[in-house]
């Protein structure tokens, strides 16, 4: 295990590599390569073999969580945001031709405007034609991993048959 110590006060509370390397550890985050999407900026394989996508989201670097505001004023990652960044996360786990199955949104992603929220992908191995995908955040702590939405990924040979809403 990576055991780093920094110095924690002043300018140089939470600086330099030895702090990144030190929180990507604490979370859980595997070693990654460059991801090219406007939120999720790497993409790696952990030890369970799920793929991991991941980045940061702040309101001052990103309009979709700065435009969409409750009534008070909190900055929240939008539904369709949700759906976008599990698509992304199909993609980058080799699954091109995704639908979405029963997607659950869990709870509010919150992105406060004085930091950043690390936000991940988590897609695990494919069985029987089918993936969970679920999104999680730090909720900007750093320390643990809140999950925010989940869902089914499914090829269209592997989809399930549309419901007959006259029927229910």
């Amino acid at each position: 295990a990576l055991r780093v110590v920094t110095v924690g006060f002043g300018v140089w509370s939470g600086a330099g590599m030895a702090s990144e390397a030190a929180r990507r550890m604490h979370l859980g985050l595997p070693e990654a390569r460059p991801f090219e999407h406007p939120v999720l900026g790497e993409v790696g394989v952990d030890h369970h073999g799920r793929t991991v996508v991941s980045g940061r989201v702040a309101t001052d670097h990103h309009w979709v969580v700065d435009e969409h505001r409750t009534a008070s004023g909190v900055a929240v990652l939008p539904g369709t945001a949700h759906l976008e960044l599990m698509i992304a996360g199909a993609r980058a786990a080799g699954v091109d031709d995704v639908r979405l199955d029963q997607v659950s949104l869990l709870e509010p992603l919150v992105v406060p405007d004085d930091r950043s929220v690390t936000v991940r992908v988590v897609v695990d191995a494919e069985s029987d034609g089918r993936r969970a995908v679920r999104i999680d955040s730090d909720a900007g702590t750093g320390t643990t991993w809140i999950t925010h939405s989940e869902a089914v990924l499914t090829s269209d040979g592997a989809a399930t048959a549309p419901v007959d809403a006259a029927a229910v």
